[in-house]
């Protein structure tokens, strides 16, 4: 593997890892507030 295939990899994960970081913490706040709204959620996943 190369270095710069090394870093694409490395750059993918991590966005992947923030994205799952936000939603879940997303789900947390929503499900605290009321009960969660799903419709709210997906769009908000699908924007990232």
């Amino acid at each position: 593997m190369s270095p710069f295939e090394a870093l694409t990899l490395m750059f993918v994960a991590g966005n992947f890892v923030i994205t799952l970081l936000r939603f879940i913490l997303e789900l947390v706040k929503e499900t605290k507030n009321s009960r969660p709204n799903f419709g709210e959620l997906t769009s908000y996943f699908l924007v990232m």
